[in-house]
């Protein structure tokens, strides 16, 4: 098996780690920089499924719950409980209350989409906008492969690579380096995460104290 790790990630400590929300108030470019642009979507997806909540909500309770509670008066021979009296059925079979209860979920249903559509195009925006500030660095086009297997016919793991790389990627693959002792590398990649997340702690703070 053969693992292939973004040496730009790496290297720029740019790895995916699940965000809270407790920060999620900040700058919406702070995050963007200083996390991988999976962090960035995930947040614009906490903010849409919030608002989606908070509209809901809002319907259930200034529409369809006086709706519903209204229809315990129609038929006044039923007993009901306390919390059967907001539910839809009071309304009777029929009744065009139900219209209203069809249109709430219409209006739910096409804003969801709209929520959706402007997220997909603030996200679009931003990822452009990415793309197009990167500076072209032979970094960025560098990736790690570990777990090489040994090439039968000559008896070595480097020109596993080099033959696979040239194979099936001509038209970009430059050259390869061989690590082998990858126990200074692994230190090297743990100290750089630890001094990664105490950036990000160290500015989050900051964040906070200000």
């Amino acid at each position: 098996m053969v693992v292939i790790y973004n040496g730009y990630l790496i290297l720029n400590n740019k790895t995916c780690q699940p965000q809270s929300s407790q920060g999620l108030g900040h700058n919406f470019s702070k995050l963007f920089k200083s996390h991988c642009f999976v962090s960035y979507i995930s947040a614009f997806y906490y903010i849409a499924i919030s608002v989606l909540s908070d509209v809901c909500s809002l319907v259930g309770l200034v529409v369809l719950l006086p709706i519903n509670y209204d229809g315990v008066k129609e038929d006044k021979d039923k007993s009901y409980s306390t919390m059967d009296s907001f539910t839809i059925s009071n309304v009777r079979r029929g009744s065009q209350r139900l219209w209203v209860h069809f249109a709430c979920l219409c209006f739910i249903s096409f804003y969801g989409m709209y929520l959706l559509y402007k997220e997909y195009e603030e996200i679009s925006i931003q990822r452009i906008q990415q793309l197009q500030n990167l500076k072209h660095t032979p970094d960025r086009y560098t990736v790690i492969v570990r777990e090489i297997p040994l090439c039968i016919e000559h008896k070595a793991r480097d020109c596993s690579v080099h033959h696979f790389f040239s194979k099936y990627y001509p038209n970009t693959y430059y050259s390869y380096q061989m690590v082998y002792n990858t126990e200074n590398l692994d230190e090297l990649m743990v100290r750089s995460y630890n001094v990664h997340y105490y950036i990000n702690d160290s500015e989050l703070s900051d964040g906070y104290d200000a």
